[in-house]
């Protein structure tokens, strides 16, 4: 009777340990997971603050020359909507590729609007572009901290065991491919030398 009621203790402990531990590692996952969405938000406020910021500059460029200019900015249109309409995080990704991609190529026809130069309300929008770009860059590297810190302890047992069952997954990272980083290169220069002529 007596190593029955060991027994029966024994079991009780381990399932209120295995309780704790189970309640325990739910509440900081979730945490984690909250801290991850709530730093995408942030990502995602930026994109859209650049969105709204090259929609402005483009307008402006068109109105400064609208007598003679022929260029068509249809692409920034396409880029800024693809923004607004993606849903997913791996469609805003993709429209965040195809945003700087278009941002690049706008800000490439500063010859033809040589009247900008001079203009204190384009330098105003430039800087202000500049800065919502190195905001968007830190949100980014620090999305992607979270994100990679979350999967390395989702990966290792037994949380590669227990996670799935308490409805956590490996998250994507915001990646930026071998195109990206060409793109980023080229924008580099091209707000180097935009920097160069509005001084």
């Amino acid at each position: 009777m007596k190593s029955v009621l060991v027994a029966i203790w024994v079991i009780l402990f381990v399932v209120i340990v295995a309780g704790i531990y189970y309640y325990s590692t739910y509440n900081t996952l979730l945490k984690a997971d909250k801290g991850i969405e709530k730093k995408w938000e942030t990502l995602n406020s930026y994109l859209e603050k650049k969105a709204d910021v090259i929609i402005n500059i483009k307008g402006f460029m068109m109105k400064m020359n609208e007598d003679n200019s022929t260029q068509d900015f249809g692409f920034v249109d396409d880029a800024v909507k693809r923004i607004a309409e993606a849903k997913t995080k791996k469609e805003k990704m993709e429209a965040a590729r195809v945003l700087e991609d278009a941002t690049s190529k706008m800000l490439s026809f500063i010859e033809k609007y040589p009247q900008l130069k001079a203009n204190d309300n384009f330098t105003k929008m430039i800087d202000k572009l500049e800065e919502i770009d190195k905001d968007l860059k830190d949100a980014i590297k620090e999305y992607n901290e979270l994100v990679s810190k979350y999967n390395k302890r989702l990966s290792k047992f037994p949380l590669s065991v227990i996670a799935p069952k308490m409805g956590f997954k490996p998250k994507e990272m915001f990646k930026i491919d071998a195109s990206q980083k060409k793109i980023d290169k080229d924008s580099t220069s091209i707000w180097f030398e935009l920097c160069v002529r509005l001084s």
